[in-house]
């Protein structure tokens, strides 16, 4: 099984007060989710860390949950 784990924090300063929140989700689509869920709740994300090394930072986690409400938030056109 594939597992990534989401690193927040509630303050600014990751050091002292950065946790793993989740450390069992399968695929980086419910990595992301999960994060923009907690990023809307005000919560920071500084990183989701995967299999093979894989590590996605603060600012491209970020950038993703932006791309993706952007695409939700925009208007659906009807095929005429």
């Amino acid at each position: 099984m594939v597992n990534y784990s989401l690193f927040c924090t509630d303050a600014p300063t990751p050091l002292e007060n950065m946790r793993v929140v989740s450390a069992n989700l399968e695929s980086m689509g419910d990595a992301i989710k999960t994060a923009c869920r907690l990023i809307s709740e005000s919560v920071i994300v500084w990183k989701i860390e995967g299999p093979d090394g894989f590590i996605m930072e603060r600012s491209d986690i970020e950038a993703e949950c932006l791309r993706r409400q952007e695409i939700a938030d925009k208007p659906r056109t009807q095929p005429y």
